[in-house]
C-alpha cells in the first residue's frame, strides 16, 4: 500500500504522531511519502531519508493563521493544490491518502478517487490566533467534510469533529513492548517533554520544597521564553537538574518511580489531550504518570490527575509507595496501545472504507 501524508511538520523536528505514523506504516512494509511543512512559493525535490520514507515539500501561498475569509483561503488553495499535483508524478487513484492539516479541504479535487482519511491531533480552533477561531473552525469543517473518515487523538477533539463527521478515537501508541522494571531503590522523578509556557513550574518548585529526598530531572529543550524560570528553578534547588534533550533510549530509568507531566490549568489547547505522544512510550518503561491541566487525559490507576501543588504532592509519594503495585496495571494499557493494535485499527478502518466506497488500494 502506498501513502501520501499530509503534514505541517519538519521531519527532522522532535517526533509527533505524524512521524510516528509514517514509521509506523514504513515498518509494515507500506510505502510512504511523508509531505513536510509546505515552503513560500517554490516547492522542493522529493528526497528519501535514511528511513526509506520519501520527504515531499509543496509551496504555500499565505501562512494558515492568515487565510482570513473565503478569498484568501481560496487564493492560497489554488496555489497549494497547483504545487501538490507537481509533486504527484506517477499517480495512482488508489494511494491512501492520509491529512493531519486541519485545512487541506482542497485535497479532494487533487484526489478525487482516493480514500482520505484526516488525522486532527490538535485543538485548532483554541490555537487560531484571531476572531475566536472562526475561520479556523469552517477551514476544519470543510476539511472533515470532504474526508472519507476523520480519525482524532482525544476525546473532546471527537465530540468536535463529530459536528461534521462519525469522528473516532485514534491514540498515540508505543513503539515498544513494556519493559519491567528493575528491582532497585528509586528516588527520582522524570519530567520528559518540551519545556515551555505551557508547564506549571510552580508545581515542580512546590515538589521539589516538600520532598527534599527526591530528585527531579527535567529534560528536554527549553523555549527562550521559559529559561529564566527553568534557571530559577535549577539554582535554588539542589534537587533539580537540568538535563539536555535526550531520547527515550538514552534515559537510565532504574531510579525513576514516576513520570509528570506538569501543565498549566484552563488552556483549551492542553485541556483536550486524552494522552500525548509520550504517554504510552513512558508507561511502557514501567512508569506511573501524574499529570495536571488535562482534565481529559486517559483515566487509570497508574495514572493521577491532579489539580492543586498538595495533590501532586500526595500524587508522587503514591507512585513510589505503590510503584511495583501498579505495575500490572502498567503493562495491560502498554498491551492494548502498542504498534501493532494501532496498525490494526488502522486497517480495520480502511477495510471498511474499502467495504463501503467500493475504492481499492494497492
Amino acid at each position: 500500500m502506498r501513502l501520501r501524508v499530509f503534514t505541517k511538520s519538519e521531519w527532522e523536528e522532535p517526533p509527533r504522531i505524524r512521524h510516528q505514523f509514517a514509521r509506523l506504516m514504513k515498518k509494515y512494509g507500506n510505502e510512504v511519502i511523508f509531505y513536510q511543512k509546505p515552503r513560500y512559493f517554490f516547492r522542493s525535490s522529493m528526497v528519501l531519508n535514511d528511513e526509506s520514507i520519501q520527504l515531499e515539500r509543496s509551496a504555500q501561498l499565505i501562512h494558515h493563521q492568515l487565510r482570513l475569509g473565503v478569498v484568501l483561503s481560496f487564493l492560497n488553495s489554488l496555489y497549494e493544490k497547483y504545487s501538490i499535483k507537481k509533486t504527484v508524478g506517477n499517480y495512482f487513484s488508489n494511494d491512501l491518502i492520509v491529512n493531519f492539516n486541519y485545512d487541506y479541504y482542497f485535497l479532494r479535487d487533487i484526489f478525487p478517487d482516493n480514500i482520505i482519511i484526516t488525522v486532527i491531533n490538535d485543538d485548532f480552533v483554541a490555537q487560531a490566533r484571531f476572531f475566536d477561531g472562526y475561520y479556523a473552525e469552517r477551514l476544519l469543517e470543510k476539511t472533515c467534510l470532504m474526508s472519507d473518515d476523520v480519525l482524532c487523538v482525544s476525546k473532546p477533539l471527537c465530540e468536535q469533529a463529530r459536528k461534521w463527521s462519525s469522528a473516532k478515537l485514534f491514540l498515540p501508541w508505543t513503539e515498544k513492548k513494556y519493559e519491567p522494571p528493575k528491582a532497585t531503590t528509586r528516588r527520582s522523578v522524570l519530567f520528559w517533554a518540551h519545556i515551555n509556557r505551557r508547564v506549571e513550574f510552580s508545581f515542580i518548585e512546590f515538589c521539589a520544597h516538600r520532598l527534599p529526598d527526591v530528585d527531579f530531572h527535567l529534560i528536554g529543550p527549553v523555549d527562550d521564553s521559559v529559561k529564566s524560570e527553568l534557571n530559577h528553578l535549577v539554582g535554588t534547588f539542589t534537587n533539580i537538574s537540568y538535563i539536555s534533550s535526550m531520547s527515550l533510549d538514552e534515559i537510565n530509568f532504574d531510579n525513576y518511580f514516576s513520570a509528570i507531566i506538569p501543565y498549566k490549568a484552563g488552556k483549551k489547547e492542553i485541556e483536550a489531550v486524552t494522552a500525548s505522544n509520550k504517554t504510552f512510550q513512558l508507561l511502557g518503561k514501567g512508569m506511573p504518570l501524574v499529570v495536571s491541566g488535562m482534565p481529559n487525559f486517559i483515566n487509570s490507576q497508574a495514572i493521577v490527575k491532579v489539580q492543586n501543588k498538595e495533590e501532586f504532592v500526595s500524587a508522587l509519594l503514591f507512585c513510589q509507595r505503590e510503584f511495583d503495585g501498579l505495575q500490572p496495571t502498567i503493562r495491560e494499557l502498554v498491551s492494548e496501545n502498542g504498534f501493532n493494535e494501532r496498525y490494526m485499527q488502522l486497517l480495520d478502518i480502511v477495510e471498511s472504507l474499502k467495504s463501503d466506497s467500493g475504492k481499492s488500494l494497492v
